[in-house]
Order: C-alpha cells, then structure tokens, then sequence
C-alpha cells in the first residue's frame, strides 16, 4: 500500500525510475558474460593453444564491463533523478497539509515531531526510493538468472549450492519480524530528540534567564543516549541475524570449491566450468549476503511511513463548505447566536449573545482564562462553536470560504509571532507588493516608525527569529501595523499594547480612533485601552457577564468596577 501511495509522487520522473530498472536488468545480465568469456577462454583457448581466441575474448571482457560501468553511471542517476522528485513532491504534499490543518492538529504534535517528519523520516524514503528497489530488484534477477545459466552447465552442482538456502530464508522471516518495533521505537525517539532541540533552542532566553544550561544538557543528554541506546539495540538485532545469513552466504563458496573440484575430477565438470561456477558464486551469494541490509532498510522504511501516515492521512476538522458563497464589499457587522465552544469536555464558552454593529468599537475584558482569546479565534474559524453559529453581514461565517474570511480580518495576536525578516516584510505580511508608502502610513499609525527610522537600515533592517533583537514592545507595534496594512473591516487587537508604555498607548490609542470604516474589537487587561469603546463587554468564567459604556460599568458592581477602581488612576 505504501508504494502504491507513493510512487505516483513521482509524476514524469516515473518514466525514468522505469527505465532505471531496464537498464538494472541489462547490467545484470552484462555482469554475467565475463564468466561465460573466462570459461571460453580456459576451455577452448588456454587448454586448445588458441591465443588468438584468449586475446579476443579479453577485449571483449573490457569492452562488457565497460559499457556495464556506463549503464550503472545513468541507472543510479536515473534512480536518484525520481527519487528526488518524489520526495520533493511528498514534502511539498506533507508541508501543502500541515497549511490545511486546523489548530487542534498543532496542538497535538509538537514543532520538534512535525520537523523530523519533514527532514529525517523524508531522507529515509528517498533512500528507500533510490537503493532498496532497485537493489531488491537486482538481487532476484541476479539469483534467477544465475541459477538458469549455472543450470545449463551442471544442474546437480547448482542445486547443491542451494543447500543453505532454507536456513536463510527462515533467518530473514526471522529478522523481519523482530526489527519492526524497533525501528518503530527509534523513529518514536528521534521524534522526542527533535522536540526537545527545538524547544531548547526556541526558549534559549528563558533558559538563560533562570541559569538552567544545567538542567537542559541533562535532559538533552537523556534523549541523546535513549536515541543511541534504541540504535544500538537495532544494530545488535539486525546484526544476529545477518553475520549467520553472511556466513552460510560464504558458505556457498566453500561448497562450491568442494563439489566442483569433486566433479572436474570425476569429469562431470571441464576446468573451464570450474571456474565459471567458482566465479559465479558472488551472483548467488550477493542476493543472500543483501537480504540482512535489504531487509533492515524495508522496516526503517515501513517504521517511517507509518509515522508519516497520520500526517499524511490527516484531515483538517475545519474547511469550506461545499456552498460556500461569495464575500465582498463587507461592513463589519457581527453577530453571535447562542455560541458554546467546549474542548476535551471542558467548556470555554456557554450562550454567548452578541451583536456588534458595523462600525463600532467594542471592548473585551474578563479574567484570564476567561475565553476572551477564544472568543476571536472562533470569529477567525481556527475552531468550530460546538453550537450556535457566527455571522458577518448576516452570513454564517461556515458559508464563507476560509481565504475570504481571514482576508477580511486584521488581527494582532496576543502571541506576537514575527519572522525572520525585514520590518518592512512583516508589516507587509499580507501583501507583498504594498508600497513602501503605505508601509510608512501603517508603521506610523501603529507607533512603529518612531524606533524604526533610528535603525541603521530603517525598514530594510533584518529582524531576528521571532523578533529576536526587539522589545516587546517594539514587536506589538510592528505586529499593529501588521494588522492595521491588512486594510480590513474588522480588526482584532488582543492585549495589542500589553508591553508598551502609557505615553505610547496614548498615541496608539489616538491613532485607532482615526481608524474608521472598521469595526474594530479590542481585548485588554488595561481600562484605557477600551474605555473609549462604544460597548465593553465583560467575560467571566467562559459567560458574557456584563455589557455597557464605560461610565455604565464603573458605576456598576461586578469586574469592571473593580479593575477600574484599581487602574483609574491611569486615566487622571
């Protein structure tokens, strides 16, 4: 099955994977005129006198092994031409699903499992691609096609070199079965070495923070040796079965040497066949000698595949309906109807009724944990209410096709994510073409060209990973103008000016309040980021608690009150 899903993968290059096998089979059968030519040459030149026919026979052994070498030249190239387009198709299927997968997906693979599948277990197939099937391939036909001709020359000596073959076979069923879990467990574990690399190297600040270089080469260490361990524990499996299959393999030689020294001397043999035999030997004994590696290789692969199978068989939980609608010229206009979200049996959200009219700007508040984040992601459709529904100008948002739903969305994370990239690429995320005036405007709207023109090479200056280099500040006001460049009629900012300070929010707050012909919804743990909203609504343990101007609240028991009579200072 695994073959059948991936050999298509290879598209054009199929042809040549083909051919490939061709010419493999025409090399095998090119392998085997030398010993025809050294049995010419002993019986019917050295033993007959015949110079001549020694010295033509010797030309045409070059000329053979020759043309053999320069097939072999385009088979492995042929092999690798496919194989490499196979797994470049394949990766590009595997990263094309992991864009279509919903966030439930990520939350159950972890960075570190996702990337071994994209690299090492991706390398693996390709090997399997490029050297087992052909070398699988090769090593049958050389076996039949020895064993037809060494037939015609003596069928007794050639069935008694088949003597160790039962042994063998029952040796590689042997392997087979006991080197699938393992191969199994060490794919499992280079996983869990992946994560715990990527997660390190991911949180190096906090690592670095709290002196804990210690702890993580400790733990490092642990994974390392486990991976070490399970390879080695594969190594030992694999090799007690293959050094019996080598040595009966070489035992071939010696039973050949017996019996066939036995049959020239009883004349049932000429020298001449002697020597093919003895020369033939390698044809018989490479297939069996191959079948350890052969076989080690195949349950790497199968080990792999199956852990590449659920990515690969995975299905997004969230995607277009079949009918879904046409989604221009929007106004913003967003309505909740009796929306509940629970995950894993826990509820987030419960009956949450809202109407938000175009235009307005609505704040959000509430504990942490409350389910203000959850709120947003479920207008975004990163998940699916559990019941009740969402609509955008009157339209379920499930009616609309995900591209136009989130196109017509700004948002600023609470997470900032930047990459590593120019400012002016981060800001321009949504559209790569915007100019670099309106770069400008957006840059200036969110308070970001105030820091930006001080850099060396101002908008072309190269953030790091994660806006390694910047404060958190700096990263929420570039992220703002991430938001803001998408030029939407919703715009979303979570806890947006958490990390900056009073007098820039200020600015910030100015500069949104000229943001008009969108309907913005703002998430804050401050009371000055929303105070000025048309309506603040209140979220408490996953229910809309409270909904009202900021005068109606303050002057109302209940969060807000509280918060308020914390913070109010900040707005004197």
């Amino acid at each position: 099955m695994y073959f059948k899903l991936l050999f298509p993968l290879m598209k054009n290059k199929i042809k040549l994977f083909i051919i490939g096998l061709i010419i493999s089979a025409i090399t095998v059968v090119l392998s085997l005129i030398p010993a025809k030519l050294t049995l010419e040459i002993i019986d019917q030149g050295i033993i007959a006198g015949n110079k001549n026919l020694v010295l033509l026979f010797v030309i045409l052994m070059i000329i053979v092994c020759l043309i053999r070498t320069i097939l072999r030249y385009y088979m492995i190239l042929f092999f690798e031409k496919s194989s490499q387009e196979l797994i470049g198709n394949l990766r590009t299927y595997l990263y094309n699903k992991i864009q279509s997968l919903d966030i439930g997906f990520f939350n159950k693979n972890s960075t570190g499992d996702l990337m071994s599948k994209m690299t090492g277990d991706i390398d693996i197939i390709r090997h399997t691609f490029s050297w087992i099937i052909y070398n699988s391939f090769e090593a049958i036909f050389v076996f039949i096609l020895t064993f037809i001709y060494l037939s015609t020359i003596n069928f007794k000596l050639t069935l008694i070199l088949l003597v160790c073959a039962p042994i063998i076979v029952f040796l590689n069923i042997k392997m087979f079965k006991k080197l699938k879990p393992v191969h199994s467990k060490t794919r499992e574990i280079y996983s869990e070495l992946n994560s715990t690399v990527q997660e390190n190297i991911s949180a190096n600040r906090v690592v670095k923070a709290f002196a804990r270089e210690d702890y993580e080469n400790k733990k490092m260490k642990e994974k390392n040796d486990a991976f070490s361990n399970i390879n080695l524990e594969a190594i030992k499996t694999w090799l007690s079965y293959y050094i019996p299959i080598d040595f009966f393999s070489i035992l071939l030689i010696v039973i050949a040497n017996i019996f066939g020294a036995y049959f020239v001397i009883n004349n049932e043999l000429s020298l001449g066949e002697f020597v093919a035999f003895s020369g033939l030997t390698w044809a018989l004994n490479y297939p069996v000698r191959l079948s350890g590696p052969i076989i080690n290789d195949l349950q790497r692969f199968f080990a792999t595949f199956e852990k590449i199978s659920p990515l690969y068989f995975a299905n997004p939980n969230i995607y277009d309906a079949s009918n879904t609608i046409p989604f221009n010229n929007i106004k913003g206009e967003i309505v909740f109807k009796n929306v509940c979200f629970e995950i894993e049996n826990t509820t987030i959200l419960k009956n949450i009724n809202l109407t938000i009219k175009s235009g307005e700007t609505i704040g959000v508040m509430g504990p942490t944990g409350s389910g203000k984040t959850t709120l947003i992601s479920l207008l975004l459709r990163l998940y699916d209410p559990t019941s009740g529904e969402i609509l955008i100008d009157g339209v379920n948002i499930k009616n609309i096709s995900l591209k136009n739903l989130r196109k017509s969305i700004g948002i600023s994370a609470q997470d900032v994510f930047l990459f590593s990239n120019t400012i002016e690429g981060n800001i321009a995320y949504s559209n790569p073409e915007m100019p670099s005036e309106d770069i400008s405007i957006y840059s200036t709207k969110a308070c970001a060209s105030e820091f930006v023109d001080k850099m060396p090479e101002n908008y072309l200056t190269i953030i790091g990973e994660r806006g390694v280099g910047l404060s958190g500040g700096q990263k929420q006001r570039i992220s703002l103008a991430r938001a803001l460049a998408v030029n939407a009629k919703i715009l979303i900012l979570d806890d947006t000016t958490s990390s900056v300070d009073m007098d820039t929010e200020k600015q910030i707050q100015n500069e949104l309040n000229n943001v008009n012909n969108c309907t913005k919804i703002i998430i804050a743990q401050r009371i000055s980021s929303v105070y000025k909203a048309n309506k603040i609504i209140i979220i408490e343990n996953g229910i809309i608690t409270n909904i009202g101007t900021h005068q109606k609240l303050k002057a109302k028991k209940g969060f807000y009150k509280r918060i308020y009579e914390l913070q109010h200072s900040e707005l004197n």
